[in-house]
């Protein structure tokens, strides 16, 4: 897909379009190693990446909004507080668990693919791989 949805009005994506990235990103890791490659850096430059990062690192580890996010590429106060307010309204729409599923891999999955983006998903290492 060329992009997420907006996880402020709708999940990011659904559960098999976030596999469908993560699948992706295995594939190209898989491809680099078999092509003698020993090491992969990514990298990425955009507008919005901090905001699904922050979305996450908030869910997963049960923390603040405010805690674990930041300006990024330079967000004024007032910029900053309103991301901040976005991030927390859609863990409050999307996080069916709170603290008491926080660690399972249907809960990671779920929160990845509605707050997430594609590049996060890309990075991640699938069920039962390794």
């Amino acid at each position: 897909m060329k992009g997420t949805r907006n996880f402020a009005l709708e999940p990011a994506m659904t559960e098999d379009e976030c596999m469908q990235a993560i699948e992706a990103g295995i594939d190209i890791v898989c491809d680099c190693s078999a092509g003698g490659y020993k090491l992969l850096a990514t990298g990425e430059m955009g507008i919005g990446n901090t905001t699904t990062s922050s979305a996450l690192a908030a869910a997963l580890l049960g923390l603040d909004a405010d805690t674990v996010t930041g300006r990024g590429a330079g967000l004024s106060s007032e910029g900053l507080m309103k991301k901040t307010q976005v991030i927390r309204a859609a863990l409050e729409k999307y996080d069916p668990a709170g603290d008491a599923g926080r660690t399972s891999p249907e809960y990671a999955m779920h929160m990845l693919s509605c707050v997430g983006g594609l590049d996060i998903a890309g990075w991640c290492q699938g069920p039962g791989t390794s």
